[in-house]
């Protein structure tokens, strides 16, 4: 990490096409920026002097910008008749900001826009973009969530969690299926039941809609979503039995349905089983009756030789691929779960950690020892039931 005032004599390389200062400690005035104009990527992340915007409308080749965590000061208003660059993306995430960028409604190349972890209000702005990723988590924004943003749809990433939005989530998200790999949409105040899947040509890979009060069932069209790999739904009102149906989905990893109104009893015969899950939570629910011995042993990637077999659970990659910038949609494995009465946070989980949670059920009878050959467990939490045993299989 660098430290100290950004060097000047920078403004003598008229030739820089990229320029990355991103990560540092470093501070001062970048007027001479508008010097280099062939710029076309610039990363100024973490500088820690106030910044004018508009000093970046002078680089008219400029395609990609990432201010995050800087102190932005934003145009006062821009006029439509302005010649400012185009972005492809553009990341301004914590800059403090408490309106959504009047110019990016004048922006139409925007593939990338980041603007999370700031203080937005007001509703979610909809601007006419070929989108493939709309950040805006961690702000202050209200309202419903208007069908009009089933409109962009080239998105592969959407992030409207950790806001106030209310209301129910349009059913016209699931025709964005074909091509959304990453919906979030949890800590919000969202009611109502979950869309239906509208597409046969699915993509999703993550669904988070944590702590809403979402009601009704967990919708059976996920079933044509193969390429799933997380559905976190912990925190809601779901009132329905366990997704036996989902042993259909062959890279389903994290299962996370904690905190609703599941109830029934646990299948025995599961015939594909889960193989590739590594994480399931069902705690806090109404299951009954016991734990079946055949529902854990087709569950191989919590058995033996697992953790040397799989790496990171990797996404796919999000675009732009003419940019030399080409990177994964990020944040979209961020799981939070409540684990012995307290809440956990883990960002991008790998393959090899592996979770079982049924505490706070109404479970009995005798723990299966098909428990025991689940030996890659890192975390088991079997607490408030009423079982017995368990002994045989634990080695000291």
């Amino acid at each position: 990490m660098f430290t100290g005032e950004i060097p000047s004599f920078l403004a003598n390389f008229t030739n820089l096409i990229f320029l990355e200062l991103g990560n540092n400690n470093l501070h001062g005035s970048i007027t001479w920026i508008s010097n280099l104009q062939n710029l076309v990527a610039l990363k100024l992340s973490d500088i820690t002097s106030p910044v004018e915007f508009d000093i970046f409308f002078k680089l008219r080749k400029l395609k990609f910008l990432d201010l995050s965590n800087a102190d932005l000061i934003l145009p006062i208003k821009r006029q439509k008749n302005d010649t400012s660059p185009q972005f492809g993306l553009l990341e301004l995430r914590a800059c403090n900001l408490i309106r959504f960028p009047d110019f990016l409604h004048n922006q139409t190349t925007l593939e990338i826009l980041a603007l999370q972890s700031n203080k937005i209000r007001g509703s979610i702005p909809i601007i006419s973009q070929p989108l493939l990723e709309y950040a805006l988590s961690d702000n202050q924004l209200s309202g419903e969530i208007p069908p009009l943003i089933c409109n962009l749809t080239s998105l592969n990433y959407l992030s409207l969690n950790d806001n106030n939005l209310s209301g129910k989530i349009p059913p016209c998200l699931g025709n964005l299926s074909n091509s959304l790999l990453v919906l979030d949409l949890s800590e919000n105040n969202l009611h109502g039941t979950l869309p239906e899947i509208l597409t046969s040509n699915c993509k999703l890979e993550a669904i988070h809609l944590n702590n809403n009060q979402l009601q009704g069932l967990v919708p059976r069209s996920l079933v044509q979503c193969s390429f799933l790999k997380v559905l976190a739904l912990t925190g809601n009102q779901i009132d329905d039995t366990f997704p036996t149906w989902m042993q259909g989905l062959p890279l389903l990893h994290i299962l996370v349905l904690g905190s609703n109104q599941l109830h029934g009893t646990l299948p025995n015969k599961v015939g594909l089983g889960f193989p590739s899950l590594h994480i399931i939570d069902l705690s806090h629910n109404k299951f009954t009756g016991n734990l079946p011995y055949n529902l854990f042993l087709s569950w191989y990637a919590m058995k033996a030789k697992a953790r040397g077999e799989l790496g990171y659970m990797a996404l796919t990659p999000s675009g732009i691929s003419a940019s030399g910038l080409s990177r994964y949609v990020t944040g979209s494995y961020t799981i939070t779960m409540s684990y012995k009465g307290a809440k956990v946070s883990a960002v991008k989980f790998l393959k090899i950690f592996t979770m079982f949670d049924l505490s706070h059920n109404n479970f009995v009878g005798k723990i299966p020892e098909s428990i025991g050959n689940l030996v890659e467990l890192e975390a088991l939490d079997l607490s408030h039931n009423n079982l017995t045993g368990g002994k045989e299989f634990i080695k000291s």
